[in-house]
């Protein structure tokens, strides 16, 4: 197992205790460092998993971070049709609010075999570092069964080198009023139940931008 950085990021290693397969490193990127785990995950049974052998990897990773891997698991939140034990004791972690799985449904894997598709390579994130993620797979292998996959770190606008842009205080924000507000607004959305999800998004989000713009003063 290997993990590859970039020479222009400075990188160290994270020593980790664990009886499974796993490497991690910490990685200085320009506006914040990252830290990431490689997991393999064994289907043989003397290497069989729990919950607590994840968990106990999340615990030594300081935040933010990202575990990435042959998970060997399969379970239907992630795309396949069935559930087995790894999948389950996976699911455990995932009902962790802090902790974000980064999958859809595409297949990360193509078995040379019968050439049947399935998807045992996850990327899990913890939640604040997940909304800055794009996770996708590449169609194409090589020369691996498995397929190629990207996890995209995106910087904030402006987050570079930048600040004199405009930003919302929100120090002294008068929050029981702001609410208030809001819910009001919200009522006032008409047949909420007869509009698609993108609507409604785009209408809540005009929403409290409204209130926001109103009660809350910006600053440089």
């Amino acid at each position: 197992m290997t993990i590859y950085v970039n020479a222009k990021y400075p990188s160290k290693q994270i020593k980790i205790k664990t009886r499974l397969e796993a490497l991690s490193v910490s990685i200085k990127l320009t506006d914040r460092e990252v830290n990431v785990c490689n997991i393999y995950i064994y289907l043989s049974n003397q290497h069989a998993f729990c919950f607590n052998d994840i968990n106990n990897i999340i615990k030594q990773i300081p935040q933010p971070f990202i575990i990435t891997g042959d998970f060997n698991s399969h379970n239907v939140r992630w795309g396949p049709e069935t559930t087995d034990k790894r999948g389950k004791e996976i699911e455990k972690i995932l009902d962790n609010d802090n902790i974000v799985l980064l999958n859809n449904i595409e297949p990360t894997r193509i078995s040379p075999i019968d050439s049947a598709f399935s998807n045992i390579d996850l990327t899990l994130a913890n939640a604040s570092l997940s909304q800055r993620l794009e996770w996708k797979v590449l169609p194409t292998v090589t020369t691996s069964d498995h397929f190629p996959i990207i996890t995209q770190y995106i910087p904030r606008m402006n987050d570079k080198n930048n600040n004199t842009c405009e930003r919302w205080n929100l120090k002294n924000a008068n929050w029981l009023l702001y609410t208030e507000l809001l819910e009001i607004e919200i009522e006032n959305i008409k047949d909420k139940s007869l509009i698609d999800t993108d609507n409604l998004v785009q209408l809540l989000t005009e929403a409290i931008i409204k209130i926001t713009n109103i009660f809350i003063e910006k600053t440089n």
